[in-house]
């Protein structure tokens, strides 16, 4: 197990909650960050999540990233569960890599 905070990046979707259950099956609590304008989502009552927090605009989520994980003692791990959100992350990697362990962008492979 990782002391690092484990940070699941998405929409509501299928695959954000296949990332939520699968950690879960190795009892890991993920913080999960939605870039999504609906109000409820199917899984925000789960058991399974330490932490939800809902953003509208990429804005609001590059800075409530950075806003919130940035001074952790170690890198909190991002995993993406969207093309789009992996988009906005690869777009934004010079301003968040100093704090978060990313996906490697599309331009750097």
């Amino acid at each position: 197990m990782t002391d690092n905070i484990i940070l699941i990046t998405g929409h509501f979707h299928h695959n954000t909650l296949g990332l939520i259950e699968s950690l879960a099956q190795k009892g890991i609590k993920p913080d999960v960050l939605i870039l999504d304008d609906l109000a409820h989502y199917y899984f925000e009552r789960s058991r399974n999540i330490h932490c939800l927090i809902k953003c509208r605009t990429e804005e609001k989520f590059i800075s409530t990233m950075l806003d919130k994980y940035s001074s952790s003692a170690k890198k909190t791990v991002v995993i993406s569960s969207s093309d789009d959100v992996s988009v906005i992350l690869d777009r934004h990697y010079d301003e968040l890599s100093p704090y978060f362990i990313l996906p490697l962008p599309a331009s750097r492979i």
